[in-house]
């Protein structure tokens, strides 16, 4: 029996699974057999999709750093900063000179002079959000205590008490500093933020033991590291800056003055040199750091409150996405449609499910389709009370993935479609597994970020955004190009 529903799909599938409409084959597999294909579309009472807030982001390798204020009309408001240590980056060489070798011994730290300290904020051209020509005050602080190694920061990390209250460094600043585009779009071009650093903390680098220089950790017991905010000065919208730490130095720079003595290959004809030396402390990659976000959606675009809102606004950085609910009534509904295979007689009409799908219509008009991702990520809440990648158990009680594919964004119209197991579905209306019952398999999440895995999404260092239409809009409004988001169900029937 169940052998024979599964031809019956397969073969359905491979021949309507591109049409809307139910179609009637002549099955030459099953003599003068008809099969229907049909589709069920869910309604609005039965499917629910929801605005929500984003869940708690969980970092594990930070690729990026994020910095700014930005309040979106659309997504609401979002800041971003960061704490992080610094490490003691690469030892200073000073490479001999053509006819010269050094008379002195090569300790980087043997200087006539101190001059400076300065923190580095470096970007690139695009590595922004928001409006460019807003004005910011970064302030940065010196820690206290040492940010743990060992702990898995997230985005909710609150930095209160961890850091000294006088800032060692305010800089006020515009994302494009007044820079024409044409440089900007240089491959090559990074520009750099300077904030000048009290003296009083490059002095105490400076000056400090040769001792503690032999490695990150004693340079961590000297300078334990910095929390980096910024606010708006003005009444712009704001911006957001990303900042990786990969490819671009972030970090202290000291400068000072080294006055060496030079000679000739023979020991004669001494020359004084003096060079002005920048020493690095960069955030490495093994450096222990955390990125803030701090959300608001009072004044923004999303509706929180309603069930099957006109919108949905799904965005990145630790922002909102959409929820989808799969009621009682649906199920209660498919039940009486598509028997369960387990227990069903032979019967004069033989059913099964074809394919179970999602469509999300892109709101060409509310999104800037530079930020649409090319796919969406479905997720549900684990025995672990954190968002992770929807899985079921089957019959022979093996671990399986609900879905056959993400949202990709569909080649010849503006939507997301995802592929749900149909395997799974049929769990979901006729359950054979107690722990299945147990997961809340009706309730999921929908996402700009992929999944990492342990609890953990993708950073959330992307701009991504995205508006997609509710299930509640008529196809039969105004505006016939307008396409309500659906839920749709797939099966067959042969008599």
């Amino acid at each position: 029996m169940q052998i024979r529903l599964a031809i019956i799909a397969f073969a359905v599938f491979i021949i309507s699974s591109c049409k809307d409409e139910p179609a009637e084959i002549a099955g030459s597999l099953f003599g003068d057999n008809l099969i229907n294909a049909k589709e069920y579309i869910a309604g609005s009472n039965e499917v629910s999709l929801q605005n929500v807030e984003g869940e708690v982001v969980k970092f594990s390798s930070i690729p990026y750093l994020m910095l700014g204020e930005y309040s979106d009309p659309q997504y609401g408001y979002v800041k971003a900063d960061f704490a992080t240590e610094l490490s003691f980056g690469t030892r200073i060489s000073y490479s001999t000179r053509p006819y010269y070798h050094l008379a002195q011994v090569d300790s980087p730290y043997i200087a006539s002079e101190y001059l400076s300290t300065e923190f580095r904020i470096q970007y690139k051209d695009n590595s922004w959000l928001g409006d460019t020509l807003a004005k910011h005050k970064v302030s940065i602080y010196e820690l206290n205590s040492l940010l743990d190694r060992d702990i898995q920061y997230s985005s909710d990390f609150d930095p209160t008490g961890l850091y000294y209250e006088t800032p060692i460094g305010e800089l006020t600043y515009e994302v494009k500093n007044g820079l024409v585009d044409t440089l900007w779009e240089e491959s090559s071009y990074t520009h750099t933020l300077t904030v000048d650093i009290d003296d009083e903390v490059g002095l105490r680098i400076f000056n400090a033991d040769t001792a503690l220089f032999i490695n990150d950790e004693k340079f961590r017991d000297l300078f334990k590291g910095v929390y980096v905010t910024t606010e708006k000065v003005d009444d712009n919208a704001g911006s957001l800056l990303r900042l990786s730490h990969r490819s671009i130095n972030q970090g202290l720079a000291l400068r000072y003055k080294l006055t060496r003595m030079l000679y000739d290959i023979n020991g004669n004809d001494s020359v004084t040199v003096t060079d002005i030396i920048v020493k690095s402390f960069p955030v490495n990659v093994e450096s222990a750091k955390v990125v803030r976000y701090t959300r608001d959606y009072s004044e923004s675009d999303i509706d929180l409150e309603t069930i099957n809102p006109d919108k949905l606004y799904l965005s990145g950085i630790g922002g909102s996405m959409a929820k989808l609910n799969i009621t009682e009534d649906f199920i209660s509904n498919l039940q009486s449609i598509i028997p369960d295979s387990n227990t069903e007689e032979e019967a004069e009409t033989i059913k099964s499910l074809s394919s179970v799908t999602i469509k999300l219509y892109i709101d060409t008009l509310d999104t800037d389709l530079n930020y649409a991702p090319s796919t969406l990520y479905m997720y549900y809440i684990n025995e672990d009370g954190e968002l992770s990648s929807p899985t079921y158990l089957t019959e022979n009680n093996i671990e399986s993935s609900i879905l056959i594919s993400s949202g990709s964004q569909s080649s010849y119209e503006y939507a997301y479609v995802f592929n749900i197991n149909r395997d799974f579905f049929q769990e979901l209306i006729y359950p054979t597994q107690d722990e299945n019952i147990e997961r809340n398999l009706n309730q999921f999440f929908i996402s700009t970020e992929p999944y990492l895995g342990s609890g953990k999404m993708d950073h959330s260092f992307s701009f991504t955004r995205v508006v997609l239409h509710g299930m509640t809009i008529a196809a039969d409004d105004e505006d016939e190009t307008i396409k309500p988001s659906k839920f749709s169900v797939k099966y067959v029937e042969a008599q």
